[in-house]
Order: structure tokens, then sequence, then C-alpha cells
């Protein structure tokens, strides 16, 4: 029992976990993230708001956002950042192959790339009022076509053992992927991404909507070229060991911190800012503003929400025309009844009329009676 409690404190090549250089990345990422779930519980509220419709909806931007947040703290456990003295913390296939590849990498990979198919089918959408009904399916559909990769190779890397604990005590203990998961897991995954995104962004080129080419603009330098960069660098690190080292363990996470945040912010900052500290008229004048500067899809979007209106109300407003109708139907008839009347006391006048004039003994007044009237006198 002694000889386990002893912690060493060299772990050969690698610089000990849990330096002040580590806690104080933990705590600006910690800090970073604060305003960064505030902002996604914003957009939340805001869900109906056109322009985070026409970003595939809040449920896509936050399942976006908590991919990018189950990425970062995989990274800060796989960079060895900490020392992986729990149990929890030493279930390598979790870590290596669930947590940083599937539901971080991937998962926030093909979110970003449903978000611009959703754009662009929306922007290509000749039948505006059809494509609201079906987004929703279409996006889960397409999301789960994109994840399938990443999911598919965790399943088979962790059958076969991937990913294990290297045999260096309990205090430097850490998950190392086993020879060619290596290079699947930091090579033939994340190009099988990028293939992809390269593939839209060439389809996507020709789209004039506003909102696209600003999409189209963000995700060439930061979903894929920022992307692409970190990624070379990761690549180079991990193969050269310099990740073992604090400087590559630190600026490793970094760069996957600074990739999730100001993805998010750089696309939806000002629109939650205006949400959260404008009046609600702000928002409006931003996405007039987008639709004056040629954001077609918004005005697609405002289109298919009146149809759906339109269609909620149908049966309300057809029995509120059959009972206009016969509201009207009566009004006539009735106002006939009464002109019908009142020409019978006009005739009843005149015939009065002429009787005290005539006992007066001044000529009496000259009138005709329709026959209808006399017949009515009798």
């Amino acid at each position: 029992m002694a000889a386990k409690s002893e912690i060493p404190m060299s772990c050969g090549d690698k610089d000990k976990p849990g330096t002040p250089w580590d806690y104080a990345l933990l705590a600006a990422v910690a800090a970073a993230s604060v305003p960064f779930i505030a902002a996604n519980a914003v957009i939340f509220l805001h869900r109906k708001r056109i322009y985070f419709r026409a970003q595939g909806g809040a449920h896509l931007i936050v399942t976006s956002s908590a991919a990018g947040l189950i990425w970062i703290v995989a990274t800060f456990i796989i960079n060895f950042h900490f020392p992986r003295n729990h149990d929890f913390l030493l279930i390598c296939p979790l870590w290596s192959f669930w947590l940083q590849c599937t539901f971080g990498f991937s998962l926030w990979l093909a979110c970003q790339i449903v978000r611009l198919l959703h754009l662009y089918r929306l922007c290509q959408s000749e039948n505006a009022a059809s494509s609201l009904s079906s987004s929703k399916g279409w996006t889960l559909l397409c999301g789960l076509v994109l994840w399938i990769p990443g999911l598919v190779f965790a399943i088979i890397a962790t059958a076969l053992r991937g990913s294990s604990s290297s045999n260096e005590g309990t205090y430097c203990a850490n998950c190392e992927l086993q020879g060619a998961w290596k290079y699947c897991t930091y090579i033939i995954l994340p190009c099988i991404y990028f293939v992809i995104l390269v593939t839209f962004l060439y389809h996507a080129r020709t789209i004039k909507d506003h909102v696209m080419a600003i999409e189209y603009s963000h995700t060439c330098e930061y979903s894929f070229t920022i992307t692409a960069v970190i990624y070379l660098l990761f690549v180079f690190t991990v193969y050269t060991k310099s990740q073992q080292k604090l400087p590559g363990r630190c600026f490793l996470t970094f760069c996957i911190c600074f990739l999730v945040f100001v993805n998010f912010w750089v696309r939806l900052g000002w629109p939650v800012f205006l949400c959260l500290f404008k009046r609600e008229s702000e928002m409006d004048n931003f996405e007039e503003e987008l639709r004056s500067c040629g954001a077609e899809c918004l005005d697609n979007l405002s289109s298919e929400a009146h149809t759906f209106q339109a269609r909620g109300r149908t049966s309300s407003s057809l029995q509120y025309n059959d009972w206009l109708l016969r509201a009207i139907g009566a009004a006539t008839s009735e106002a006939l009844e009464c002109k019908e009347r009142i020409s019978q006391l006009q005739q009843r006048r005149l015939l009065l009329s002429a009787k005290l004039q005539q006992r007066e003994g001044s000529p009496a007044p000259q009138f005709m009676l329709s026959p209808a009237s006399a017949r009515r006198m009798l």
C-alpha cells in the first residue's frame, strides 16, 4: 500500500501535468466558457428569430456549441494537462475516440457543414412554403449522415482497443494511440470531413445571397483555413512528440479553444449582443439591413412563416366568411323591408296632407300613387 501511494515526480520525456500554466489555461478557458454558454442560452430563448433560423435553427447551433465544449474538455484530458490518477480518466477509448473524436471534433465539424448546407438549400429553394416543413427532418438526416464516419470509427477503434494507458506510474499515466490508429485518428478521419467541406465550398461559391456570402467567407477563413492550419500543427506536434512538453500541449489546447470560440462569436456575436442588450427593434433593423443588402434567404423564411400562419387560419376564415355572407343577406332583406315601409309612410303623409288642405279650402297638391300603394290605402 505504501508503494502505491508514492507519486513519482518525474515522467520521463514528458513534462509532468498539473503545472501553474496548465491551471492558468484552464481558468482562462473556464472564463471564456461562461459568456459562450450564456450566448447559447440567449439564442435558444430567441430561437424564433429569422436570422437564427437561417443559421440552421437554435437546436443546431446549441448542438454545435455543446460538441465544441466536449472537444475542449477531452483535449485537456488527452493533452496531459492534469494527472490521470482516477479510473474514469483512464478509460482511454472514451476520451480518445468517443469524446475527442466522435462527440467532439466529428460532431462539431458536422454541425458546421450542416448549417451551411441548410443555408445553401434555403437560398436555392424554389418552393419556400415546403422547405420549412421539412427543414428539421432534413437537418437531422444530414447531420446523422455526416456524423456516421466518426461514429463508425469510434466503434471499431473501441472494439479493437486502439487506445490504452501508458505504464509510467499512476501520476504520469496517459492514454496513447496504438499503431495504425494514430494515423486513422489524425489523418484519415479529419481528411474525410475536409473533403466534404471543400466539395461543398466548391458548389456554394456561386450563391449571391448576402447571408450566404458572409457564411461562405467565414467558412473559408475559420472552418477550413484555420482548422487546416491547426490540424497541420497538431499532426506535427504529435509526431514530433512536442505535445508531451508544456509549451506544446498548451499551444495545441489553446488552438482548439480558439477555433471553437472564435468560430461562434464571429458568426453569432453581434445578433446575440442585440438580443441581449438592445431593444427588439434593433434586431429587426439588423435583419432588415441584411434584406436590403440582398439576403433572400430571410425573405424566404418570412414567406414560409406567413404561409403556415395562413394555413393555420384557413378553417376559421371559412367559417367567418360563411357567417359574414349570411349576415349580409339578412341585412339586405331587412333594408328592403325598411325601404318599402318608408315609401308607405310617405304616401300616407301625402294623403293626410291632401285631406287637410281640402278642409281648409286650398287646392289639393297633385301627386300620383302607385297601384300597389293605392291598394294598401283602401
